[in-house]
C-alpha cells in the first residue's frame, strides 16, 4: 500500500518532522518575516533603551552650556554639536513616549477593572432580579 504523497513544500516539512524521533515533543512556533524584523526593532529599541542614561550623560557632559548661559552661546553650542544635541532631543523624545506608554498601560488596567466590577454588579443585579421575580411568582 502506498502511502500519500505531500503535495506543498510546508507539508513535505511537516511530514518529515513527524516522523523525526523528537515528534512528541512541541515543536518551536513558526514566526513569520514581520515577527521576526518585529523582535529585532524590540530588541534593539531595549538595548536602546538601557544604553541611553549612558548615551544621555556623555552628551550633557560633552561640554553643554550651562542653564544661565547667554542664548547667543546656547545657540552656538547648538550649531556646532548638531549630532549630540539630535540625540539628547531623541533621548527625551523617548522618555516621554515611555511615559505616554506606562499612562496608556494605567488607564488600560483601570478601565479592565472598572469593566470587571460593572460586569460583577450587573450579574449580581441579574441573580437578584430572578430571586424577586421568583418570589413574586410564587405570591400570585
Amino acid at each position: 500500500m502506498r502511502t500519500p504523497q505531500s503535495h506543498t513544500p510546508r507539508e513535505k516539512v511537516l511530514a518529515e518532522i513527524r516522523q523525526r524521533p523528537d515528534a512528541g515533543t512541541r515543536p518551536a512556533p513558526e514566526t513569520s518575516a514581520a515577527g521576526t524584523a518585529t523582535m529585532r526593532v524590540a530588541d534593539a529599541a531595549v538595548i536602546a533603551l538601557a544604553a541611553s542614561p549612558v548615551i544621555e550623560s556623555a552628551v550633557v557632559l560633552a561640554g553643554a552650556p550651562s542653564f544661565g548661559a547667554p542664548i547667543k552661546e546656547v545657540l552656538a553650542y547648538h550649531a556646532e554639536h548638531r549630532g549630540s544635541v539630535s540625540i539628547a532631543v531623541g533621548l527625551q523624545a523617548l522618555y516621554q513616549l515611555r511615559e505616554l506608554v506606562n499612562r496608556y498601560e494605567q488607564v488600560a488596567a483601570a478601565t479592565m477593572d472598572a469593566q470587571q466590577r460593572t460586569a460583577t454588579d450587573i450579574a449580581e443585579v441579574r441573580a437578584r432580579t430572578a430571586a424577586i421575580e421568583q418570589v413574586l411568582r410564587t405570591v400570585e
